[in-house]
């Protein structure tokens, strides 16, 4: 019986207790605040200066800026070659001979006509001049007779003369030579065959004078000026490159692909051995952009708003806490931004950037920092031109 009560009263006990009031739990209302005590892990760096380069690069074209096809003026059988491919050439180079041989003769009979009319025409000067010195006893029809004899000849002397100037044109009509100083890429004829008028014999490239073009997109051209640094990669060249700067955009655009394009001399001065040759594939870097700053953060940290970048600052603290601020981008190149902010003082070279992490953060949020592994430290190579 004893046993029955003791179960019952221990029973009644937990009821009892069950339905006591609840005791109040007093909580941190500054924790609510601050995300309930959560803080956001980010890695970050601290801020550094240096010298960022922007660097543009595209496929370009070696081309000559002298190139020629060469043709006879005038038909004719060949009867001589003096050069062939490969052949490297003067200006004024006797490359091929036409059979001259009727025109020869033809010029031999035009001389000979010139030297009859201008012998006629002294003799008739000389028979004026007797009858002018006889005074009265000559007649003045005699003397006109031998003016109108002495203009006479004058006019079949020119006539002859320039028929024999329009033989020896034609003479040399026969020989080809070279326009410039080049190299001869290509021969379409052969000893005995005929030549015929404005038809391609011959095919001349100037080496001296070559030039690389580039096709530039039209957003990145419009802004751009002659004089850009530019590098020059081929493993043609015997350091792999060689620097120099962009002489001009041609300011009509390709209609086809919105493309301008850019030239870049290459001059005897800059490939001397002639070592990028017409037609070649080379890669172009362009320098767009150079800063010098002492505000360089890496290309992860940017937080782009709208039209807006921004970097977010780490703020001494217990926790540390982030800080948006705006900047404006100087140079770009594409591992490293350098920046400067909009308003005055609120980047500082000691500074910590945030670089992973700033998709979850916003101003004043607790953060747990963490360094971040630079990947330049790993071996990581930047795209930058050598200062001449």
């Amino acid at each position: 019986m004893s046993t029955c009560k003791c179960r019952f009263l221990c029973l009644l006990g937990l009821v009892l207790f069950g339905c006591s009031e609840e005791i109040p739990v007093d909580v941190d209302s500054s924790s609510e605040e601050s995300g309930g005590g959560y803080t956001f892990p980010v890695t970050y760096v601290e801020m550094q200066g240096g010298l960022v380069q922007e660097i543009s690069e595209f496929s370009g074209d070696v081309a000559s800026k002298r190139y020629a096809k060469l043709a006879f003026e005038r038909p004719g059988r060949i009867v001589e070659i003096l050069a062939h491919e490969g052949d490297v050439v003067e200006e004024g180079h006797l490359l091929a001979r036409l059979d001259n041989s009727i025109l020869q003769a033809e010029l031999v009979a035009a001389q000979a006509a010139e030297n009859v009319a201008r012998v006629q025409r002294e003799y008739a000067e000389k028979e004026l001049k007797r009858f002018e010195g006889m005074g009265a006893a000559a007649s003045d029809a005699d003397r006109d007779q031998w003016r109108f004899e002495i203009d006479l000849r004058t006019a079949t002397e020119v006539q002859r003369a320039a028929e024999s100037k329009s033989l020896q044109r034609q003479l040399e009509q026969g020989n080809l030579r070279a326009p410039f100083a080049g190299v001869l890429v290509a021969r379409e004829i052969t000893l005995g065959s005929y030549a015929i008028r404005g038809v391609v014999v011959f095919e001349i490239v100037d080496l001296a004078h070559r030039e690389v073009r580039v096709e530039l997109p039209q957003a990145l051209a419009v802004g751009w000026e002659p004089g850009l640094k530019v590098e020059i990669h081929s493993p043609a060249l015997s350091e792999g490159m060689l620097k120099t700067t962009l002489q001009a955009i041609l300011p009509a655009a390709q209609s086809s692909a919105r493309t301008f394009t850019g030239l870049i001399d290459l001059g005897p001065a800059i490939d001397p051995e002639h070592r990028l040759l017409p037609g070649a594939f080379v890669n172009v870097k362009l320098e767009t952009r150079r800063a010098d700053v002492a505000t360089v953060v890496p290309a992860d940290a940017l937080v782009r708003s709208g039209e807006q970048w921004s970097v977010v600052v780490a703020d001494d603290g217990t926790p540390p806490t982030a800080r948006f601020v705006a900047v404006e981008i100087l140079a770009n190149d594409g591992h490293r931004v350098a920046v400067a902010a909009l308003e005055e003082g609120e980047l500082q070279p000691s500074a910590k950037i945030v670089v992973t992490g700033t998709d979850n953060v916003f101003p004043f949020a607790p953060l747990l920092l963490q360094p971040h592994q630079d990947p330049i430290q790993d071996g990581m190579s930047l795209p930058s031109l050598s200062d001449s």
